[in-house]
């Protein structure tokens, strides 16, 4: 990416897949270009880049490199003066000429969700050419966004069904919830920001990219960059964190594209909608990685589109600096009410679900339900996957409400048995 379209360019930069290596790019117009400008490689060994026209060079650089030692040092924490925090308005203000507002979030964390929502309303009701770009949807989910958000032609339930909330996402409706039902209040569009997630854990848990299909090839930006300044550290220290296995350097080069994949798809998808819609701007939801300044979306969204860009995060139990964040918000600590759960650990089996497991103090196991039991339906309404249980689940209060399970028990002997047990939540 950024060679000329004409003559014949060489660049060398640091292999982003393997930082102890070089990676040699080379782009040309046409093959006389090569023909001309190959036989005079020899005479530049010192340059990092090359720019030849009709085989004359006419552009020559040598890149920064790090040499010598390079010391760690234990800097002591910053911190801030209590009398100059901002006034929530003041920050709304402040933020008026940004186009992109990223609020980041961990994904847990009920009180991040609420600061997303406060400055969401705020946003809207600074200006109202206002979308909100979201993480948890991928790009294949976007009419049923529309459908819910704009045209209002779905109910809660369905889009929830349609979009696949529960397979693609592992976090509590409930975080979301309100922000959408906001943007649907007053129909602010909604943009679906990911790749599907099958697409991303392919090429970390397959062959990398070269296992995609054609399909998926073409459903992945082709301008993707790896080398950002401390993008690989960041990545390097997530996957440890999740205790993948070690001394696999391509497992980890495979889980470094799929991240590289997630943040380029989003950003893409941000300017895609900027674009095409230049009176609006945007509240992008996503994980506090994927928002951090330095090396994340905002550098390639401007890389794509010259924007102004604001990164707001909730203080918590990391480092903020100017490089990850231009704003923090200290929001106290809050928590949802516990969800309504039956107590059971779910399998898909084909077009039915089994009850895999009980929780032993839960409540399906109180109402003499079994490990492979198949649930049929709650409250009368048919059961085929997982998915169907969750919605259903959803709408369903801890404490205040009981649903009525029917199943089929399978008996050795006998013929299989259908029982229907109601309990409370």
């Amino acid at each position: 990416p950024g060679h000329p379209a004409t003559g014949f360019t060489l660049e060398v930069r640091s292999n982003p897949l393997n930082p102890e290596e070089t990676a040699v790019l080379v782009s040309a117009a046409d093959a006389d270009e090569v023909r001309r400008a190959a036989p005079k490689l020899r005479h530049y060994g010192k340059y990092s880049y090359l720019h030849f026209q009709a085989g004359r060079v006419s552009d020559k650089r040598i890149s920064e490199t790090a040499e010598g030692q390079i010391f760690f040092l234990d800097l002591p924490q910053g911190g801030i003066k209590v009398e100059s925090q901002l006034p929530f308005d003041r920050i709304i203000d402040q933020i008026e000429g940004s186009r992109v507002i990223y609020l980041g979030e961990t994904h847990n964390r009920y009180e991040d969700h609420l600061l997303q929502l406060r400055v969401v309303r705020a946003l809207y009701h600074q200006n109202p050419d206002l979308a909100i770009g979201m993480e948890m949807f991928n790009r294949t989910n976007q009419e049923v966004l529309d459908r819910y958000v704009l045209d209002h032609s779905l109910d809660e339930a369905e889009f929830l069904r349609q979009s696949h909330y529960f397979d693609n996402w592992n976090f509590d409706y409930r975080f979301y919830q309100p922000i959408i039902n906001f943007a649907r209040a007053n129909r602010i569009p909604v943009i679906a920001l990911n790749l599907p997630r099958e697409t991303v854990s392919e090429v970390f848990q397959g062959q990398g990219l070269g296992g995609l299909s054609a399909e998926q090839l073409a459903q992945i930006p082709p301008d993707r960059d790896l080398s950002l300044a401390g993008y690989r550290e960041r990545i390097a220290s997530f996957f440890q964190m999740h205790r993948q296995a070690p001394g696999q350097p391509e497992k980890f080069n495979d889980f470094l594209q799929a991240q590289a994949l997630w943040d380029e798809t989003m950003a893409l998808s941000v300017v895609d909608f900027l674009e095409a819609r230049p009176d609006y701007r945007m509240a992008v939801i996503a994980g506090r990685g994927h928002v951090e300044k330095e090396n994340a979306i905002p550098p390639r969204v401007a890389r794509r589109l010259a924007v102004g860009q604001t990164v707001i995060v909730n203080a918590e139990n990391r480092e903020t600096t100017d490089k990850t964040a231009d704003y923090v918000f200290f929001t106290p600590p809050a928590e949802l009410p516990p969800p309504a759960l039956m107590g059971v650990f779910l399998k898909q089996d084909g077009k039915q679900v089994l009850i895999e497991k009980m929780a032993p103090q839960g409540m399906a196991a109180k109402a003499k339900l079994q490990e492979g039991d198949v649930i049929l339906a709650l409250d009368d309404q048919p059961v085929e996957t997982v998915e169907d249980l969750k919605v259903i689940m959803f709408f369903k209060k801890h404490g205040r409400d009981r649903v009525k399970v029917r199943v089929r028990r399978h008996r050795k002997i006998f013929r299989d048995q259908e029982l229907e047990v109601e309990m409370p939540l």
